[in-house]
């Protein structure tokens, strides 16, 4: 499916690509060429989950959300890629073909509000299909009032490639209870050269029981190359931040240099 695509770069829908209202264990994408979906060009999100009527349990994967079916081309929504609000139980991307890309978005690659039990996992965000070239978003995952949220899993197959966009790569705010665990900021698929995000890295504002990172391999992210912020900044009276087994400020291999231009992490 194309969702308000051209060849000549006119906008398509006055709204939203995709608008799911109040349906439960929808597919959007199966990971498959044949069903890879693209929605590009509308004038607010791509696929949009509304909180006036909530869905359960939606799983999308294989999407191409502000991005051509070129895996390079800027056909960016004016809002967001996507947009959950009020949506529980979800599955967003996954290994391989599975992931979706969404860059290029005016405001947020991906968007949660007031969402419950919600699992981002293999995504590419702010990037081209490659992951190696910035395409940004003005921030990258966006998270209000969320609980019970999981950017990554630790496993590297899964692995949330969040990178090149022009404000921070992710933000969590008012949220309770996340995980952040096996993650690239700020590097390129290689995990080695600089995809700055022009913020920091990840921001926790005014939440609580946060994991970034862990103890066991594969749950470490990658917090480096911020253009204009912090690789890991904690603020707004947020309280019970575990961080640990991070790498910050260097690339994969924990050689080579990726700096982030502020602190490489910055509680206030």
């Amino acid at each position: 499916m194309r969702a308000s695509t051209d060849t000549t770069g006119n906008i398509g829908n006055a709204q939203d690509g995709a608008r799911i209202l109040g349906s439960d264990n929808t597919n959007i994408g199966d990971g498959t060429f044949a069903g890879t979906n693209v929605f590009g060009f509308n004038s607010g999100s791509g696929l949009y989950f509304p909180a006036s009527n909530p869905s359960d349990a939606p799983t999308i994967k294989g999407n191409f959300l502000g991005v051509g079916a070129d895996g390079v081309s800027d056909i960016g929504n004016g809002t967001n890629g996507l947009y959950l609000a009020g949506t529980s139980n979800a599955v967003i991307g996954g290994a391989g073909t599975e992931r979706n890309i969404s860059s290029g978005n005016t405001d947020y690659g991906i968007r949660l509000t007031s969402s419950t039990n919600i699992d981002l996992v293999g995504n590419y965000i702010g990037t081209t299909a490659d992951g190696l070239t910035a395409l940004p978003n003005r921030i990258g995952v966006y998270v209000t009032v969320g609980n019970g949220i999981n950017l990554g899993n630790g496993n590297s197959a899964n692995r949330n490639l969040i990178s090149g966009n022009t404000n921070d790569g992710a933000i969590f705010i008012s949220t309770n209870t996340a995980t952040v665990a096996g993650n690239y900021f700020g590097v390129n698929t290689t995990g080695n050269t600089v995809l700055a995000n022009s913020w920091s890295a990840l921001a926790i504002q005014n939440s609580t029981n946060i994991q970034i990172g862990g103890h066991l391999s594969g749950e470490e992210n990658i917090l480096s190359g911020s253009a204009a912020g912090s690789g890991l900044y904690i603020y707004g009276g947020s309280s019970a931040v575990t961080v640990e087994g991070n790498i910050i400020g260097l690339g994969a291999d924990e050689t080579t240099a990726i700096g982030n231009t502020h602190a490489g992490i910055f509680i206030q």
